[in-house]
């Protein structure tokens, strides 16, 4: 879903931290799944990267349009497929035959237990999953605000407000909801990231706002 360049950027510190974290060596005889790949595919050509040797790379976006897209990379051993992570239906196929699943700035789009229950359902046993999404917007929080009022909401001229959720759960209320699905939590936390702007000019040209991240594992 986010083909950004901050998708590019985080792709390989989130799949380096998992790596080490899981102790993944190899992965020769392992398929590993990108919810959410992206146009750019930057997650996948970066365990292709770091796995050369890896048995596959399946990417799965629910947006046609985006798979169409990725599609055009034609990259060895990493596929794009239509799936979207909250129904099962568009899963056919993958049902306990995936390895490892990981997942960048995706899951804070869709329906969390449903979301969560459908990976359990693809991985093998013993399988592991990360996902890194946000918790918590600066930017959701200040436009719902200003469009709560009259005298501003006239001058609105973009979309509708970005699908970026406000906080709904913790960490801890993330882990109770996994436990019970039949996950085992490595690590769960929250980070905060500020992108510091030096200018008002800075700020509207990179859309500097406070973000909170949920980190699982």
């Amino acid at each position: 879903m986010d083909s950004t360049p901050r998708s590019k950027l985080i792709a390989a510190p989130f799949l380096d931290y998992c790596i080490s974290k899981f102790g993944w060596r190899g992965l020769s005889k392992h398929k590993v799944m990108d919810i959410g790949c992206g146009k750019h595919l930057n997650l996948g050509k970066t365990l292709l990267k770091r796995f050369p040797r890896i048995k596959s790379v399946i990417g799965i976006d629910r947006n046609p349009e985006i798979v169409v897209h990725a599609r055009c990379h034609k990259v060895k051993r990493l596929k794009c497929n239509v799936g979207d992570i909250e129904y099962r239906n568009s899963l056919e196929g993958f049902e306990g035959r995936i390895s490892k699943v990981i997942s960048t700035y995706t899951f804070h789009h869709v329906m969390k237990t449903e979301a969560f229950r459908n990976v359990h359902l693809m991985l093998r046993p013993g399988g592991e999953a990360g996902f890194l999404f946000y918790i918590r917007s600066g930017v959701h929080e200040w436009l719902t605000e200003m469009l709560s009022k009259s005298k501003w909401k006239s001058f609105y001229k973009g979309e509708d407000i970005p699908d970026v959720l406000p906080q709904e759960l913790s960490s801890v209320q993330y882990q109770a909801m996994v436990l019970k699905l039949g996950f085992t939590i490595v690590d769960c936390h929250e980070e905060t990231k500020v992108t510091s702007c030096i200018s008002d000019e800075t700020c509207k040209s990179k859309k500097c706002i406070q973000f909170g991240l949920c980190v699982m594992v």
